[in-house]
């Protein structure tokens, strides 16, 4: 009888082992599609830059008056091009976060992802990444399967 247990257990050893190596690359692919697809709709949707730029700004802590600063803006050389190509949404935006007080002062920078935006004002700075939520994101699902 054990040494049908262990020929049972022989047997069913490489399915669990099929099973979960299935189940890994199930969660890559779709991790994957996900990512394309969010890629997409960050080159297909100029607002997404202005909404990350949003939420980057009402992030940053609040300055004293004597303390205001020029808000230091660092995009992705291609959100960088739509960026300039509607500067009019850039002053729109300027002017509802900052009272149009605060100058701007908006740069490229190779090493963001698109769709992601460092902002930085006085000693203050944000990172706002999709990527690094999304990688936070799989690394719980990864770590559930």
């Amino acid at each position: 009888m054990a040494q049908f247990d262990e020929v049972l257990s022989l047997l069913t050893t490489p399915y669990q082992m099929l099973e979960k190596q299935t189940l890994d690359e199930i969660v890559a692919m779709a991790l994957h599609i996900a990512v394309a697809v969010i890629e997409r709709e960050i080159a297909q949707d100029p607002q997404w830059i202005a909404q990350a730029l949003q939420q980057a700004i009402n992030t940053l802590p609040e300055c004293e008056p004597n303390e205001v600063g020029v808000i230091q803006v660092q995009l992705h050389p291609s959100d960088f091009e739509v960026w300039q190509t509607h500067n009019a949404q850039h002053s729109a935006l300027n002017n509802a976060t900052s009272g149009g007080v605060n100058p701007w002062h908006v740069s490229a920078n190779a090493q963001l992802v698109p769709g992601s935006c460092l902002v930085k004002q006085n000693q203050s700075a944000v990172l706002n990444s999709w990527q690094t939520r999304f990688d936070a994101l799989t690394e719980n699902v990864s770590l559930g399967s």
